[in-house]
């Protein structure tokens, strides 16, 4: 079997590239920058684009491409493998007048990795059931050969990532490929391995726990570790497999953050204390206008400035996890480590956003240890009286502060954390302590119940004129979110499809940037546009001012679209998944069972009046509760309670 690798060293990650040919090294390329999210792909250019009737992929002609302007792409890429050809094209694009320094060709090295015989790379598919030293052999030879040009897990051992790809969904596969893991000492080659079966979508409950296990016992001597504690998050919620979860997650995560505390040696002085709260640290994970964490990023700036407005001093602390490079890696396992984090770190225009007396610090640095010492010197510095952390689960700074600075943790997600505080906020105790006999993760006499409305309201937002888009008519059923791709399963879509074919008035809205799936079933719905990948919304208010229903996927994140959807009153279809909106409905709110009895109920939404117009009410009803201007005295409420629970068991009560 012939299968191209993706050029993943040539082209810069998240540039917007042109691929020139839609043959079969196009179309294998299409499907890695799908899968990975390596680069946005403007489009295909191919002299038989008329020939081609598709939705997936825009595709034009050599003529349409010479007239685009320059400035919409970064990149082109020749996806043709006969290297005459792929020069005789070069040549073409250059007296075209396409910059022959955007031009990229295929290198021979990255094709064909996989041959009938796997002799190309001297690894096969029958190495992994029946020949598991040939497999180990190569994964040290290659480890060796790669180890300074390397980047990212595909770049080490791209056949066995070609291997992994192929056999996605074959369980026998995946279980003689963990007989290889297990064989394997710890080290970084175990770990790049592992993290294959993520990037190629093939991977359980045993291979975070190799995971994890493997990133426990393994001494390293460089940054590398701080980057792959924070990959295991990704691998568990960005792509929404909680199925491999298991009890111990978070403790071992927990003790992965306490290894990374040791191995700097780096850690906040004890500090004065006082019964009274004047000044707040706010902690967050990025300070910028960056689409996967925008909604992350407009709540930090209410609750500073709420928390300012009450009287508090409050300055930002942007996390270590946010960082410029880690130069002195040898091993790059995620996309984002690769990536220039400076610009992460702050956003001078977002700081326009904050009240004039809140200072945003940030530390730029090239190893970990500068940045998490100029962190730590920041902090002593300004001697706050309690920290809010809301960097969700990325950064070690509670680490490096607690029991020195009262410390009081508010999640964006889920119910359990690896973090350490002496406060956690959570808007159902009950579930919390609930899901705690599974995790043990929280010490329960640290939790605290409330209710905050986890919503920015832009102010009066141009609605779209809904006939722009849709007939007057249409029932617009919405979804929203950067992860949909992983979140809406087959089910789901089968039975949203079932539907569709029986209202051709019923779209289905999916929003977030990348969003694409090309189900069978769905195929008719999508090119009838019943079914509509809309892409980033940057002012979803305008959108929803369009909308009929929104659809929630069983997750655990997406609170913010969904009670930004319910302020405006739209009916909100869900079923009982443990939910981070879950904690605000009732019973009655949702629906107790599978995905076709929650089409069942969206129907009944579009064809009921009646039924409509009580749910309806029935959300705005639900906000009319949450009042967003309230959310930062509720915190502090919560803090103070924290700061003097905190103070009493350090210094005893005759000091309060």
């Amino acid at each position: 079997m012939y299968f191209n690798l993706f050029p993943f060293s040539d082209v810069p990650q998240n540039c917007r590239l042109v691929i020139y040919g839609f043959g079969v090294v196009g179309q294998q390329f299409l499907q890695q920058i799908d899968k990975t999210k390596w680069c946005k792909l403007i489009c295909f250019v191919d002299r038989k684009a008329e020939e081609f009737d598709i939705d997936f992929a825009k595709i034009i002609s050599p003529e349409k491409f010479y007239q685009m302007e320059t400035n919409r792409y970064d990149k082109v890429l020749i996806g043709v493998k006969n290297c005459g050809l792929a020069n005789e094209i070069k040549h073409i694009l250059i007296r075209n007048g396409i910059d022959k320094k955007k031009i990229l060709s295929i290198e021979s090295s990255f094709l064909t990795y996989i041959d009938s015989e796997g002799e190309r790379l001297n690894i096969c598919e029958s190495d992994i059931y029946y020949n598991k030293d040939r497999v180990i052999k190569y994964l040290e030879d290659y480890f060796n050969l790669r180890n300074k040009s390397a980047r990212n897990s595909y770049m080490y051992y791209p056949a066995l990532f070609q291997l992994n790809y192929k056999n996605r969904g074959n369980d026998k596969y995946l279980e003689e490929y963990k007989k290889v893991l297990k064989s394997m000492d710890a080290s970084e080659k175990k770990v790049i391995a592992i993290q294959l079966l993520f990037d190629a979508g093939l991977y359980d409950t045993d291979c975070v726990k190799m995971m994890v296990q493997t990133l426990k016992d393994y001494n390293w001597k460089d940054d590398t570790a701080f980057g792959l504690i924070f990959d295991i998050q990704q691998m568990l919620f960005e792509e929404n497999r909680t199925d491999c979860m298991y009890p111990e997650i978070f403790t071992d995560i927990r003790d992965l953050l306490w290894k990374i505390k040791k191995y700097y040696g780096v850690e906040v002085k004890k500090q004065e204390y006082s019964n009274k709260i004047t000044k707040v640290a706010i902690i967050c994970h990025y300070f910028c206008e960056l689409e996967r964490i925008q909604a992350c990023v407009d709540l930090d700036i209410l609750y500073a400035n709420q928390i300012s407005n009450l009287g508090y001093e409050v300055q930002i602390f942007v996390g270590t996890a946010a960082y410029e490079s880690m130069e002195d890696c040898d091993v790059f396992l995620l996309k984002k480590n690769n990536v220039a984090r400076k610009k992460y770190q702050y956003d001078e225009n977002l700081a326009k956003r904050l009240n004039e007396n809140i200072k945003v610090n940030y530390f730029p640095y090239v190893l970990v240890k500068e940045g998490l010492n100029s962190f730590i010197n920041s902090l002593e510095r300004w001697n706050p009286d309690i920290i809010l952390n809301i960097a969700d689960e990325i950064g070690i700074e509670a680490f490096l502060s607690y029991g020195k600075i009262p410390t009081v943790f508010l999640p964006f997600r889920g119910y359990q954390t690896s973090m350490l505080s002496d406060g956690y906020i959570t808007p159902a105790r009950e579930k919390c302590l609930q899901e705690n006999k599974i995790y043990h993760s929280i010490d329960e006499e640290t939790i605290y119940e409330t209710n905050l409305s986890n919503t920015v309201v832009r102010e009066n937002p141009i609605s779209y004129i809904k006939t722009d888009y849709f007939n007057e008519n249409d029932f617009v059923v919405v979804s929203v979110g950067r992860r949909l791709n992983y979140e809406i399963t087959d089910e789901l879509i089968e039975c949203m499809c079932q539907m569709l074919n029986k209202y051709d008035e019923i779209r289905w809205v999916l929003v977030g940037d990348g969003i694409y799936f090309s189900n069978e079933i769905a195929k008719p719905l999508i090119d009838k546009q019943q079914i509509i990948f809309w892409g980033f919304e940057e002012n979803i208010e305008k959108l929803y001012k369009m909308c009929d229903v929104y659809l929630e996927p069983n997750r655990a994140g997406g609170a913010h679209s969904v009670r930004l959807a319910m302020l405006e009153g739209i009916p909100v279809a869900l079923t009982d998944y443990p939910s981070d909106i879950s904690s605000i409905m009732n019973e009655s709110d949702m629906v107790h069972g599978d995905y076709e009895e929650l089409v069942n109920y969206l129907e009944k939404l579009y064809i009921d009046k009646n039924f409509y117009s009580t749910r309806s009410q029935r959300m705005k009803n639900i906000m009319s509760k949450l009042d967003p201007k309230d959310d930062g005295r509720k915190i502090m409420e919560i803090c103070e309670m924290v700061n003097i629970k905190f103070i009493k068991s350090h210094l005893g009560k005759r000091n309060i």
